[in-house]
């Protein structure tokens, strides 16, 4: 991981709905990656502070 970042997980849902989120947030902005119950990416952005993207 980056130095300096802060990384935070959130896991929703269960059974075959269970989405796990990491967010890292660095000081180039924050990463969001959401991956699904089998480990797979959901989708991976690059969001912005204010919650856009970049």
């Amino acid at each position: 991981s980056l130095p300096g970042a802060t990384t935070t997980t959130k896991t929703e849902g269960d059974g075959a709905d269970k989405k796990v989120t990491t967010a890292t947030a660095g000081a180039d902005g924050t990463s969001i990656v959401q991956k699904d119950t089998n480990n797979q990416p959901l989708k991976s952005a690059d969001y912005k502070l204010d919650g856009t993207t970049s």
